[in-house]
């Protein structure tokens, strides 16, 4: 919640070029604004746009978590994993029942090699949202690397049936797929 004096202190510049200064305070309101161009740039993909959206979003309230999260993806998207890890760290500082932030990290851990630390990050999503077919599914392929086999085939198996239930079926096939081709090298 939005302490008084974070609102009263935070202000901004009204009339940029008219030579008259005015300041307000900002709002949570700015913030969600700033949020939402930041995450519609980043469906456009203008990853580095849509990160400056977050840090003014950030600097109005340092702990909106969604922007940690949002920021994080932008960062993973233009190959600073470790920009993203430590924004994905922060979101889960802020709010740890945030599946979206626990299985971003785990994409992200997966990228630098951290396979264990992608398992936990995975699980811990999981554990948030059992209907997560993603973080089943990715899971999954992590520990057939591994040769944890029984436990893999039992994450695709279960990723395989969400994403049929949710009517996903382009991941359906594809979990499908290496469900089948872990069967066939046991």
């Amino acid at each position: 919640q939005w302490a008084r004096q974070e609102v009263l202190a935070a202000s901004k510049l009204i009339g940029k070029g008219s030579g008259i200064i005015s300041l307000t305070p900002l709002t949570p309101s700015d913030v969600e604004n700033f949020h939402n161009k930041g995450y519609e740039k980043a469906e456009q993909k203008d990853y580095k746009g849509a990160i400056e959206e977050f840090n003014q979003a950030l600097r109005i309230n340092p702990n909106y978590e969604k922007s940690y999260v949002s920021r994080g993806f932008c960062h993973f998207s233009l190959g600073d994993t470790q920009g993203a890890i430590q924004d994905y760290n922060q979101a889960i500082r802020l709010n740890p029942n945030q599946s979206k932030a626990y299985y971003n990290r785990g994409l992200a851990r997966r990228k630098i090699e951290d396979k264990q630390g992608a398992i936990q990050d995975y699980s811990e999503a999981i554990r948030l949202n059992p209907n997560h077919a993603k973080a089943y599914n990715n899971r999954g392929l992590i520990r057939a690397v591994l040769g944890d086999k029984q436990a893999a085939a039992e994450d695709l198996q279960k990723a395989v049936d969400l994403f049929f239930e949710q009517g996903d079926i382009p991941n359906y096939k594809q979990a499908l797929e290496a469900l089948n081709s872990l069967k066939l090298r046991q």
